[in-house]
């Protein structure tokens, strides 16, 4: 009878090793999973690849990134003085490739904010969110004034990068 106890229980906990075991192999496949930047899933992932957190930038530079973004969606740049809250200036749409690389030419402020702090961000917008941006450019070309707006809400990650203007 000693022995069949003393297997009894060395059978479970050879069960519960075996459940250990493949509950740390299922959470170790879900942290790698996490970590892979998959562009494959939502259709709606936005990345700024330049320029990189705390580079050094004067008045004008070209944004460059990777977009997987759903039809009907429009990504756009906006721009904003780090110590302006809820100050955005969009910029030009960006020029989307078929693999989803894209590029905008962006202002980075005026003069008088050489030594401040830039956010540069990125996503995308549906179409009744792009309008605002769209009669923002409208109004700045007609008036030749360039007033900021709220940063519309978005319909993909929003990624930011920090710049520093050193020159304009």
């Amino acid at each position: 009878m000693p022995n069949r106890i003393v297997i009894k229980k060395l059978l479970k906990l050879i069960g519960a090793f075996f459940i250990c075991l493949c509950l740390s192999m299922s959470i170790a496949h879900n942290l790698n999973a996490q970590e892979k930047d998959d562009w494959t899933t939502p259709p709606k992932k936005v990345k700024i690849i330049f320029p990189q957190n705390g580079e050094k930038v004067g008045s004008k530079i070209i944004v460059n990134g990777k977009s997987k973004i759903s039809a009907g969606s429009h990504l756009w740049v906006l721009i904003h003085r780090k110590d302006l809250t809820d100050q955005w200036w969009p910029q030009n749409k960006p020029i989307i490739d078929p693999d989803g690389n894209w590029k905008s030419i962006c202002s980075i402020g005026e003069a008088r904010d050489v030594g401040y702090d830039f956010e540069i961000a990125v996503a995308s917008f549906d179409k009744n969110e792009e309008k605002q941006i769209l009669e923002y450019h409208k109004i700045g070309k007609e008036f030749g004034q360039w007033l900021s707006i709220k940063f519309p809400k978005a319909t993909s990650n929003i990624d930011i990068v920090v710049v520093k203007k050193v020159s304009h």
